[in-house]
């Protein structure tokens, strides 16, 4: 059986991580927004820090094990979390999701403690702008490399360097967005192997500048 990342982004027989890709989304209150769990580090880019542990309705919330919140960071279940601490998952990596009444909990949040060197550059991202006041930098993707065709509109595998490699760790966040995460190759066939139909993209060495897929678009 061909596991999501073979049959989205073919042979992944040399990816060195993999990044999760979660697609099932889960919708908070209309009455809650960002500034309710986020707390603003600089008045002039916005730069937030989250303060509080996530809360949704019961009733919006996703029964798979593993879902992507719309505040754009990755949660799981509390059988795919238990699954990962016996793996050797630090539980600080998680945080509770409670319910909005009540003290339920409905899944956990994944915070990556250890954060990898930036690797924008693999993937065609450019600087596109630095905060004079807090030294924040926000990143965007060069325009050649927005492509509905690249992968049957997937986008590009993601690229990682031997630097960064050599510091990926279980879970890691990306200095580029803290609440991306990029798991090794040792969890993710630990987790396949229980959750066969999970949704990750494959983590290569390189540049997204060598990848086939792009270099056949942009042959011409």
């Amino acid at each position: 059986m061909l596991t999501y990342a073979e049959k989205k982004w073919g042979n992944c027989s040399k990816a060195v991580a993999y990044e999760l890709n979660f697609v099932q989304m889960c919708y908070s209150s209309e009455s809650r927004c960002w500034s309710d769990f986020y707390d603003i580090l600089c008045d002039d880019c916005y730069k937030t820090i989250q303060n509080k542990d996530l809360i949704y309705p019961k009733g919006s919330f996703s029964k798979k094990d593993y879902y992507i919140l719309d505040l754009y960071c990755y949660g799981v279940s509390a059988k795919l979390k238990e699954d990962m601490i016996l793996y050797g998952v630090s539980k600080k990596v998680f945080r509770p999701i409670y319910a909005s009444r009540g003290n339920l909990v409905l899944g956990y949040q994944i915070k990556p403690l250890n954060i990898l060197p930036p690797i924008y550059k693999e993937n065609g991202m450019i600087e596109a702008s630095c905060c004079k006041k807090c030294g924040r930098i926000e990143y965007e993707i060069k325009d050649d490399l927005y492509s509905t065709d690249a992968y049957d509109g997937l986008g590009y595998p993601t690229y990682i360097t031997q630097e960064a490699l050599d510091r990926v760790q279980d879970v890691n966040g990306l200095y580029e967005d803290n609440d991306d995460v990029i798991i090794s190759t040792d969890l993710y066939n630990y987790l396949i192997k229980k959750y066969p139909r999970l949704e990750c993209r494959p983590v290569f060495l390189g540049s997204v500048y060598d990848d086939a897929e792009y270099i056949r678009l942009h042959k011409n």
